[in-house]
C-alpha cells in the first residue's frame, strides 16, 4: 500500500494461447485476486462475451441465435469451430493445410454439391 491506496503490479502482456475465449493473463490475474466485476460492455471489449443485449432480451436474442445456427450446416459449423480452436495452438503451416484439407472435404458432401450445383445456374 502505499498512501493509503493499494498497487496493482501490471506485467506485460502475454496471450494465453490454446482457446479464442482465453483473455490476457494480467486481465485474468486482476479478475481472479481483486473484487472487481465486469459489466457487461466491459466483458464484451474485453472479449469474454460475443453479444451484449438489452436487460430483458437475453431470451429473444438466444433464441434467434439459435434459429440462425440451426439453420445452417451442422458439419461446416463444427468444422469452422475447430479450424478456429486448432489455430490457437498450430503454426501457419499447419494451419493452412488443415483448412486446404478442411475445404478439399467440404466440397465432397452432398451439401456442397447442392449448392455448387444451385450457384453455376445462376
Amino acid at each position: 500500500m502505499r498512501g493509503g491506496k493499494r498497487c496493482i503490479r501490471h506485467e506485460p502482456a502475454q496471450d494465453v494461447r490454446g482457446h479464442p475465449g482465453d483473455i490476457v493473463v494480467t486481465r485474468a490475474l486482476e479478475l481472479l485476486l481483486t473484487p472487481r466485476r465486469l459489466s457487461a460492455p466491459e466483458a464484451r471489449e474485453w472479449g469474454l462475451i460475443a453479444t451484449v443485449v438489452p436487460d430483458g432480451s437475453a431470451r429473444g436474442s438466444a433464441e434467434k441465435l439459435a434459429a440462425e445456427l440451426a439453420a445452417g450446416s451442422a458439419w461446416a459449423l463444427g468444422q469452422t469451430r475447430a479450424l478456429v480452436r486448432g489455430a490457437w495452438a498450430s503454426d501457419r503451416s499447419t494451419v493452412g493445410h488443415t483448412e486446404a484439407t478442411t475445404i478439399a472435404r467440404a466440397c465432397a458432401t452432398p451439401e456442397s454439391a447442392a449448392l455448387l450445383e444451385r450457384f453455376a445456374k445462376r
